[in-house]
């Protein structure tokens, strides 16, 4: 079921809010879909908040450095986090690729294990 934006505001307020400081101070994944006015399915937020979050806070450590007026800069964060939120619905990463590569549980190793 996708889930709209839950607080309806009045303009003044929604101007205010859609700043890099108000982007700044949000951390739940819910909370950029609902900063940006994007829609989405509770079920996949469930099962891939913390894959959306690493995603979209790896493309935002890379787009901070763009030079681009906040505006800009706030419309390039929100298509970044609608074009990982489509790449979760319709072709979900691996958890390997999302975090990395897999270490063994019992000797940390990376890749295959020769010891376990």
């Amino acid at each position: 079921m996708l889930h709209p934006r839950r607080l309806r505001l009045d303009h003044k307020e929604e101007k205010e809010m859609q700043t890099l400081q108000a982007f700044e101070r949000l951390g739940q994944c819910e909370e950029y879909f609902e900063f940006f006015g994007i829609p989405y399915d509770e079920k996949v937020m469930r099962a891939k908040r913390l894959h959306i979050l690493k995603y979209f806070g790896d493309t935002i450590r890379k787009l901070e450095w763009v030079d681009a007026s906040e505006s800009q800069k706030l419309l390039l964060y929100r298509n970044a986090l609608l074009a990982i939120y489509q790449t979760f619905l319709h072709n979900a990463p691996s958890a390997q690729e999302v975090w990395g590569e897999s270490k063994c549980a019992a000797c940390h190793s990376i890749g295959e294990c020769s010891t376990c």
